[in-house]
């Protein structure tokens, strides 16, 4: 069979990982001898008195170590800056190159080229011991059926070139992603305290499994997505399948921090800032529980701090501040527990709760939120309802609003709030700081 079309079959061993992304351009035969750094990644039969069949290169046949064979083949890869720009593949002509049976010969062609074009694209030998053998095991037997890609060299695949997570895995250093990551169903993914992620060119990290942060209080871990984008994915994005659990984290430049549609969601003792969204909540109220936000800092967002959208959660004792809309943005059948907060200086209302949702700061023994030096106050819209206090039910509110630059509370287009046991930086509400209009309820 010809050389070509067994170093094709290589390639499309790769290639039919579905998994992953990766593809190969046939640009046709190479000439001549191997040329470094010419941009041709090519495969070539090299013979003495090539320097890699001198003493100690990796071709030398050592005569006096007769079961030390030299290598059969050997893969030569250039980079610039950590970004491949030249692989060359070259085969020891030395070697008696044999038929098609992979099972019995050492240097069959598509079997030692299946091997060297996986560290062509960045793989790295695997771990000796590893049932099945792999097929980038440093040396395997034939019996081994190294024609066969095994789960080791998929998941290497499959998270170099797709981004893809297929197995659980633990990330405990520094690491650069020009691509996005998914972890897939069923996958758990762990981050130790002290771990930086830092991900380029709007790529972002999706959970369809589990994501499970491990920060500490002076060991956070930190995700850098380096400038917000227009991408609807740049940033943590969590899917229906998938649940996260953030402890102790900074999520910072995304354009969502935290993006969670129908997912579960606990975020606490974090920091979640300079992004376009901090926190985005979409249909969680058909999720297996409410998220939970608490201990968090929810600063200098350019847009929402946190958006909901028929989504419910708890959200307590944490600080949101200095966002470039809304601290808290609830539509469209919302029901937040927003309690022990403090919401200032946002360039827009605190608190807004907008079509048919009901805005709770009563629980658990009164709101006790402070809610101040925001152009707004808390303001309900179109059928809205806001329960920060009511005597003998459900029980005082004892939220301070106070020193808000347009009107503390305002009730509008057929919405009802309860306002009572509060305090108004004085005993009572000042005059015209509180706005009723159309069919409201105060």
């Amino acid at each position: 069979m010809p050389l070509v079309t067994l170093i094709n079959a290589g390639y499309s061993t790769w290639e039919n990982v579905s998994s992953s992304t990766v593809t190969f351009i046939d640009d046709g035969s190479v000439t001549g001898n191997r040329s470094p750094s010419d941009g041709i990644n090519g495969h070539y039969w090299i013979y003495p008195p090539d320097a890699l069949f001198n003493i100690n290169g990796i071709f030398y046949d050592d005569p006096n170590t007769p079961n030390n064979e030299a290598a059969s083949a050997l893969t030569i890869i250039e980079d610039n800056n950590y970004i491949i720009t030249d692989v060359d593949i070259v085969y020891n002509g030395n070697k008696e190159w044999l038929g098609n049976n992979h099972l019995i010969w050492w240097n069959e062609v598509q079997s030692v080229a299946i091997h060297e074009i996986g560290h062509s694209l960045g793989i790295a030998h695997a771990d000796i011991g590893l049932n099945p053998i792999p097929v980038m095991t440093k040396s395997c037997l034939p019996s081994s059926d190294r024609r066969t890609l095994k789960f080791d060299d998929i998941d290497a695949v499959s998270f170099l070139y797709g981004g893809n997570l297929i197995t659980n895995e633990t990330f405990s250093d520094t690491d650069y992603y020009n691509w996005n990551l998914t972890v897939m169903p069923g996958v758990t993914l762990t981050i130790n305290s002290g771990t930086t992620l830092n991900f380029n060119n709007n790529a972002s990290l999706t959970i369809n499994g589990i994501l499970d942060v491990n920060g500490a209080t002076s060991s956070k871990v930190n995700f850098n997505f380096i400038a917000q984008s227009s991408s609807p994915t740049n940033g943590i994005k969590v899917n229906s399948s998938g649940s996260v659990d953030i402890q102790h984290a900074n999520i910072y430049n995304a354009r969502y921090g935290v993006y969670s549609n129908q997912s579960d969601v606990n975020i606490n003792n974090s920091n979640i800032h300079h992004c376009f969204y901090g926190l985005y909540f979409l249909n969680t109220n058909t999720a297996s529980s409410n998220p939970i936000v608490t201990n968090t800092y929810i600063q200098n967002n350019t847009n929402y701090g946190i958006y909901l959208y028929r989504s419910s959660p708890t959200i307590d004792n944490n600080k949101i501040e200095s966002n470039g809309s809304k601290g808290i943005y609830a539509e469209t059948y919302s029901d937040p527990e927003i309690t022990k907060n403090t919401i200032r200086s946002n360039i827009n209302d605190a608190i807004y709760g907008y079509l048919y949702s009901d805005l709770d700061f009563y629980k658990s023994g009164g709101g006790k939120n402070l809610i101040t030096n925001n152009s707004g106050g808390i303001k309900i819209a179109y059928g809205s309802t806001t329960y920060s206090g009511a005597i003998p039910s459900p029980g005082p509110g004892y939220n301070s609003i106070y020193s808000n630059t347009g009107y503390e509370v305002s009730a509008i287009s057929s919405s009802n709030a309860s306002m009572m046991t509060n305090y108004w930086g004085a005993s009572s509400p000042p005059a015209g700081r509180i706005l009723c209009r159309w069919n409201k309820q105060l």
